[in-house]
């Protein structure tokens, strides 16, 4: 990469389901306009991570919603405010997703999600600045 090239863009993946991680973590890992800074297992453990790294975006897997994720959104969000948040979600509920945008999410996409689909999320999140 040329000191031109913009910066790629650090993402980290939080879904509590190993295929499913596997699934989205394959087609960002591939791009080289995207960084794959960190993949969790759980809400706790994506939180400490995106501290440790301060992704610019961080894809959050919420299968059916619930209060947890958003939580795990609203913490994201005070800790990182630049942070762009893309909900991959199993449900189409329209209060969940609400909720979710209040507590700071930008995106959405149905989980599992298409590769082409993930990858145009990310790439629609803004740029991060250059150091």
């Amino acid at each position: 990469m040329s000191s031109d090239s913009p910066a790629p863009i650090r993402v980290i993946i939080i879904d509590s389901e190993p295929a499913l991680r596997r699934r989205t973590s394959a087609p960002l890992a591939a791009d080289a306009d995207r960084e794959l800074v960190g993949v969790a297992r759980s809400e706790a453990e994506g939180y400490r991570l995106a501290q440790a790294v301060e992704p610019a975006v961080i894809l959050v897997a919420a299968p059916y919603g619930g209060d947890a994720s958003l939580d795990l959104i609203r913490r994201l969000v005070a800790a990182l405010p630049l942070v762009y948040i893309i909900v991959l979600s199993r449900t189409s509920d329209a209060p969940y997703l609400q909720a979710a945008l209040r507590a700071g999410a930008k995106a959405f996409l149905s989980h599992p999600a298409p590769a082409e689909a993930l990858i145009a999320a990310v790439k629609a999140s803004p740029r991060p600045p250059q150091a």
